[in-house]
């Protein structure tokens, strides 16, 4: 058994290490735990830099979806007026997916979500998949009849859309989602 010196320059060479990494330990523990707070910081900064990419893509991508509705709306109109049923039918079926689309776009960032357009999409994709079938019960008769309910939930829907696409355009531009 090892036996303590009385004075501290009695201490052996091995000695010397023991009392000499207890501090060497403790500013290891220090630079250790500096290097774990500064990955945790870089993994919160990437975090929000991948939230705030995911949601310039998300609204980037509603903001070419919804020209496409509106364009699909105004086909609708189109095909409404010259009574043909097969192109009606083709314009519900086009909203219905691209609806589809942007609803879930919307509803995935909690940041857009705004209860009402979403159920005026909801509603103008069930009234369009209702007034579709009614074109394909093949009856003889005007359009517009058939499909009147769906057409006007499309067009205030485009009309709740075109409203959303203005008042978040500069996130687009800016990048600015309110942080």
């Amino acid at each position: 058994m090892l036996m303590a010196a009385e004075h501290w320059y009695e201490l052996d060479w091995f000695e010397w290490l023991g009392v000499a990494g207890l501090p060497l330990t403790l500013f290891g523990l220090w630079l250790t735990l500096q290097q774990a707070r500064q990955a945790a910081d870089a993994a919160r900064a990437a975090r929000a830099a991948v939230r705030q990419t995911q949601r310039q893509i998300v609204a980037k991508q509603l903001h070419i979806l919804i020209p496409q509705l509106t364009w699909v709306a105004r086909e609708l109109d189109a095909s409404i007026k010259i009574n043909d049923s097969e192109s009606t039918k083709r314009s519900l079926d086009d909203w219905r997916r691209h609806a589809s689309h942007v609803h879930g776009l919307l509803s995935s960032e909690s940041e857009y979500e705004q209860e009402s357009l979403l159920e005026a999409l909801v509603s103008s994709t069930g009234l369009a998949r209702t007034a579709a079938r009614s074109l394909l019960s093949g009856e003889e008769g005007p359009v517009l009849p058939k499909c009147r309910r769906a057409h006007d939930a499309i067009g205030s829907t485009c009309d709740e859309l075109i409203k959303w696409a203005g008042k978040n355009a500069n996130q687009v531009i800016t990048g600015d989602e309110g942080a």
